[in-house]
């Protein structure tokens, strides 16, 4: 670093040694002045003080807690991808918790990479972090366990782990399914198609299950269900969905099982003007605007349940793992009740055209809006009804129904006929009855960070998004 004169800075950011050398006496004695030591004479303490102004110079408290062996006041998130708005959302509940508790939220982002994610978590922990939340790429977390058993609190969000046992908070992926199914066999739809991500993915895998366990369960004949899995993004759920609907026999139903997923089913649907019935796992913007019926959740409460554990564990120490479900609820648009077609042909010419600008009554009798958005966006949008919730409202009939035997299971299109296991305790409010408690438990500075470590030398740490 280039000599420094009382009336020069330094071209980066100050360090404690630029304000030691400015002010003329040792980095201790600065670093004694700074912190508001008793030893350190009035003048110095003055002289001191005026050249870490000069310098902008600012402490940094990390760096001092790793020196001093203090209690780290650093949460750390490992997510996928800020991105994605299911992982911000969760970001945002959890700093909304944290928030007065004096604890900096580091971020760090692994898209979705087990190899970068490890490198990630490494830097969290060097850094000492008080408590680290992850929404895990993969599988293999063994290497934590020492960790939880010296004090690190750790909590899985969205996907437990089956190599450490940690707290964790999750969604009712299954419950979600079924309340989606119950739905769409209740508007006579008997090919249903189901398009689902990779299944290494813990939330992808659930959902897949729990709609092969429910056409297995229910049993009345003439119902197939279809799975088409390994569909990772939007343009592999528009190929996956364009495949399906003009296809032999096409789905007169699809559930797509996340949120990209249906934004490229949505697409797909809109280039072949289809009239199917869509049902999407996960909200998304703007699928109210289009009338997309959706199994919802709030996803910043996954955050808010997290950071409510991590900050019991950092008051009251470990304890046993708890789990915490995260409802979800059906929202009907319109899109989801649309009754069966079982051909293109059967479909309107153009249901996307443009309509009469102005307000309508949908069928509840509450006004919606239509031909007030350009075409792009009119995606089916004709005879959908504006948002109302069944998650509690029992079916007025009920549903049985058996898989008829079509062709063997693969990964990549799998019929759910002849899948083994049943699903047992469905309710009528769409949640398991496996005895998983849903009850919930009992830092206002914002960073990311890379899978680079940080220096504790007194320098300021900047780091950047992983």
């Amino acid at each position: 670093m280039p000599r420094l004169h009382e009336d020069s800075t330094p071209p980066g950011r100050a360090t404690l040694r630029d304000v030691a050398r400015l002010s003329g006496v040792s980095p201790k004695t600065a670093a004694r002045a700074i912190n508001g030591e008793a030893n350190v004479r009035a003048e110095t303490r003055e002289k001191v003080l005026t050249a870490a102004a000069s310098l902008r110079f600012r402490p940094n408290r990390m760096a001092r807690e790793l020196r001093q062996g203090a209690q780290s006041s650093a949460v750390g998130l490992v997510v996928g991808g800020l991105e994605n708005p299911f992982y911000s959302n969760v970001a945002a509940g959890l700093a909304h918790a944290l928030r007065g508790h004096g604890l900096e939220l580091i971020i760090a982002t692994t898209a979705d990479d087990p190899e970068h994610e490890r490198a990630v978590v490494q830097t969290m922990l060097e850094r000492r972090v008080r408590a680290l939340i992850m929404l895990p790429a993969s599988t293999e977390h063994a290497y934590l366990d020492g960790e939880r058993q010296q004090g690190t609190s750790i909590v899985f969000v969205d996907r437990p782990s089956p190599a450490v046992a940690t707290d964790t908070v999750l969604i009712d992926n299954r419950g979600g399914v079924r309340q989606a199914l119950r739905s769409l066999l209740a508007h006579g739809h008997q090919r249903i198609a189901a398009v689902a991500d990779i299944q290494d993915l813990y939330t992808a895998r659930e959902r897949v299950l729990a709609f092969s366990e429910m056409m297995e369960d229910v049993r009345t004949s003439g119902v197939t269900g279809l799975v088409r899995t390994g569909v990772h993004d939007v343009q592999a759920a528009y190929e996956a969905t364009l495949d399906l609907l003009r296809g032999p026999s096409p789905p007169t139903a699809i559930l797509s099982l996340n949120n990209r997923i249906s934004l490229g089913a949505l697409k797909a649907m809109y280039e072949l003007r289809s009239q199917n019935a869509l049902i999407g796992f996960d909200d998304f913007d703007l699928a109210d605007v289009l009338g997309v019926s959706v199994v919802a959740y709030d996803s910043a409460e996954l955050g808010r349940r997290a950071a409510e554990i991590a900050l019991s564990r950092m008051a009251l120490g470990p304890g046993t793992p708890k789990r915490i479900i995260i409802p979800t609820e059906l929202v009907l648009r319109g899109s989801g009740e649309r009754p069966p077609v079982t051909t293109l042909e059967d479909h309107e010419s153009n249901p996307y055209g443009a309509r009469p600008a102005g307000r309508r009554e949908n069928r509840s009798g509450s006004p919606a809006l239509s031909g007030c958005y350009p075409e792009s966006l009119s995606l089916g949008l004709s005879g959908w009804g504006t948002a109302r919730t069944t998650s509690n409202r029992p079916l007025a009939k009920e549903i049985a129904m058996t898989t008829t035997p079509d062709q063997p299971l693969r990964d990549e299109d799998m019929e759910t006929t002849g899948v083994s296991g049943g699903v047992s305790g469905i309710d009528a409010d769409g949640t398991d009855a496996d005895g998983t408690d849903a009850n919930g438990t009992d830092g206002d500075a914002t960073d990311t960070v890379d899978g680079d470590a940080s220096d504790a030398d007194g320098t300021d740490s900047n780091a950047t998004d992983g």
